[in-house]
């Protein structure tokens, strides 16, 4: 067994692969502080990783980014930018290409490179989020809220404000929210327990259930749907106005 094993190692590196036998990845942490007077405006982006946010009660927004890959070479290549102008804050993370991700040959468990993003901000803030691969967490947060991931799921609480979520594959679950909610998913099932204003939700193959808390009271039309083949939906009119407290739920064939 072992001749096998050291046969077929040089003969990859007689092909000019490199051969790598971390199993671990490699990590490293940054972070930076921002002081603000006012309602931050904060935009994240991360090329591939989880976001998580979190509020507290002090005039600063803390950014920490870890990021991890299995080589020295592609961890360096992970890039944090920064801005901020006044207020508004914007933390931006590129990763390798995909040419410099897939170069070598893994023995074990391979990490693509990504990029973790933790986030502290004042409790009244607006908020971008966006990831092109990971899940979403926001919790006790009021403002302008916005939480897109092309592939991962999103679960937030004691949320309030303007509200919009967008999952390309993945659930999104929230728990006492308040205010204008816009849910969609393209791929995966919505829950929420909420005193919506205006509720949006869809989702293209996936069930929904909602709870709805007493005392809602309508602003605008509601919109609830799914599907999955055959269309599920359910809208309720403005005009019944308030709410004392409704569970409703749609599920897919």
């Amino acid at each position: 067994m072992r001749f096998t094993t050291a046969v077929v190692l040089s003969t990859l590196a007689l092909a000019g692969c490199e051969v790598n036998l971390n199993t671990e990845g490699l990590s490293t942490r940054e972070a930076k502080t921002f002081a603000v007077t006012g309602r931050p405006e904060v935009s994240l982006d991360t090329f591939d990783g989880a976001i998580e946010l979190h509020s507290w009660d002090r005039n600063d927004v803390e950014v920490e980014v870890e990021k991890r890959a299995m080589e020295q070479t592609l961890l360096d290549e992970i890039k944090v930018s920064t801005e901020q102008k006044g207020n508004a804050i914007v933390v931006k993370v590129t990763g390798p290409s995909a040419r410099e991700r897939h170069h070598g040959l893994t023995v074990g468990v391979s990490i693509s490179p990504q990029a973790k993003l933790r986030v502290v901000v004042p409790r009244n803030a607006n908020i971008s989020a966006s990831s092109g691969d990971g899940s979403i967490r926001a919790e006790a947060i009021e403002g302008k809220i916005v939480l897109h991931t092309t592939d991962g799921s999103v679960v937030a609480s004691r949320l309030s404000g303007d509200i919009e979520v967008r999952s390309g594959d993945g659930s999104i679950r929230l728990e006492q929210v308040t205010g204008k909610l816009d849910l969609e998913t393209t791929d995966g099932s919505i829950g929420l327990e909420a005193k919506p204003t205006v509720l949006r939700a869809r989702t293209g193959d996936g069930s929904i259930r909602a709870t709805i808390q007493a005392d809602t009271v309508m602003a605008d039309n509601w919109d609830v749907s799914t599907s999955d083949g055959d269309r599920k939906s359910t809208r309720l009119n403005s005009s019944h106005g308030y709410i004392s407290y409704a569970v409703f739920c749609l599920k897919k064939k």
